[in-house]
């Protein structure tokens, strides 16, 4: 059913330094104000202390590469053991970010794509994981989330990161069954609901019956990601390119009028909502969605997909700073977020505006840092009801001063931040995992 929209995948261009002169410099000392706070001891508790070292640990991995010679090697691995040690001694959910899978995606992704002599082994330690997955993936049927940060999607990006190997593809090949098999097929398209019991409690007030999550992180546009990369390394294609065009269609319908701040609101169902517009963030709002429909559309080669993909950026680009409502500077609501989507959009394209905007991010999250607050400099927001005071020192890939580390590391190197496959906004391709990269 893809054959008519089928073209040849494009090769991306070599990945190369963004940003120059007095702000590169400045990116390079803020990478390493926050890096110097990394060592320092932390209070976190529970499984946040796994997620943080093994943020940690990613963040070291990519310093080795870009700034080799020193002991960042060390590090990585240092830190990744106190995270797995972590991981072997509490419970922790099967969650790509937050949870054990992010261990386990971040110690994948170490020894096979960034530091295999020193990471690499010849027993497969995550063959145990793998295992594990493929386990409570057999069951016949899924109740548990389906998104990419804490459910289906997110197991699936996992089992990406995992290929060639055979249990990976059956894991893979589970996560799509499932997929499927809670999705609703509609006039519009194929679409996922999320249930009312799985929504946070103080949305569900808003929510009774449920809703439409429209946001990369939570919703529907992740599923678009990961299944257009599955179609892309050939699983189960009979059924994943029809349902792939049908969720494509269904997240297409839901743009609004131009008139709107935002093409893509929080929920399909915005009785529900009090504004149809959303923020403009990677976790939820156009940003995100457009560069996940991007990615999706280079995986399958589909040139009208990508340029709704860039015209939905470019309506992101667009509109005014002042509305985003950016929260702080990670990459989830924040700053580092925008600058680096919009800056793996520019590489795609080759979209001048996409290259200014993401410069001109890059300088206010600079900008936003004050020595002496959160880690390196940075605070997290969080919504009141996790923390009262909306605030928090944090150091973890998505929320925390990793991911800000990680996106200004990209903005001034030519390593290409594979990382951001944990958000979608890049895809590992069939010749990537056979070379083991």
């Amino acid at each position: 059913m893809m054959a008519h929209s089928i073209r040849p995948n494009q090769e991306a261009p070599r990945w190369r330094p963004l940003l120059t002169g007095t702000l590169a410099d400045q990116a390079a000392e803020t990478v390493r104000a926050i890096t110097t706070e990394l060592h320092k001891p932390f209070t976190h508790k529970g499984m946040r202390i796994a997620e943080r070292l093994s943020s940690q640990a990613l963040l070291h991995g990519y310093l080795a590469r870009v700034w080799p010679g020193g002991d960042d090697p060390e590090h990585a691995a240092r830190f990744l053991d106190g995270a797995l040690e972590e991981v072997g001694r509490q419970w922790m959910r099967p969650a790509l970010h937050g949870g054990f899978v992010q261990v386990s995606w971040v110690m994948q992704h170490l020894g096979a794509h960034l530091l295999p002599d020193q990471l690499g082994a010849e027993e497969d330690p995550l063959e145990e994981v793998e295992a594990a997955l493929e386990d409570a993936l057999g069951v016949e049927h899924w109740v548990q989330h389906y998104d990419l940060i804490a459910g289906l999607v997110g197991l699936g990006v996992f089992a990406l990161e995992r290929l060639p190997g055979a249990r990976a593809r059956r894991c893979l090949e589970r996560v799509v069954h499932h997929l499927l098999a809670v999705s609703e097929l509609g006039p519009q398209g194929r679409a996922w609901r999320t249930p009312p019991e799985l929504i946070p409690t103080t949305t569900r007030k808003k929510q009774q019956d449920g809703g439409y999550n429209l946001g990369v992180a939570h919703g529907n546009p992740g599923v678009v990601g990961l299944l257009a990369a599955a179609w892309a390394h050939g699983v189960d294609r009979a059924r994943v390119g029809p349902a792939l065009e049908e969720a494509v269609r269904w997240l297409l319908a839901q743009r609004q009028p131009s008139s709107s701040l935002s093409a893509f609101a929080y929920y399909a169902d915005n009785e529900v909502r009090r504004s149809q517009v959303s923020r403009g963030a990677w976790c939820y709002g156009d940003p995100g969605v457009a560069a996940t429909l991007l990615m999706a559309a280079r995986a399958v080669g589909n040139a009208e997909w990508e340029r709704v993909a860039v015209e939905t950026g470019l309506r992101a680009v667009r509109r005014p700073e002042e509305t985003r409502e950016v929260m702080d500077g990670g990459l989830c609501h924040g700053e580092a977020g925008l600058a680096h989507l919009f800056h793996r959009m520019y590489r795609l394209t080759g979209e001048e505006a996409f290259g200014r905007e993401a410069r001109e991010c890059f300088a206010r999250l600079v900008a936003r840092r004050v020595p002496g607050e959160g880690v390196g400099g940075y605070a997290a927001w969080f919504p009141r009801e996790i923390y009262t005071d909306r605030v928090e020192d944090n150091a973890s890939f998505l929320t925390g001063s990793v991911g800000i580390a990680l996106a200004l590391l990209a903005a001034i190197s030519d390593e290409e931040p594979a990382w951001d496959r944990m958000l979608l906004a890049s895809f590992r391709t069939p010749l990537e995992s056979r070379h083991g990269r």
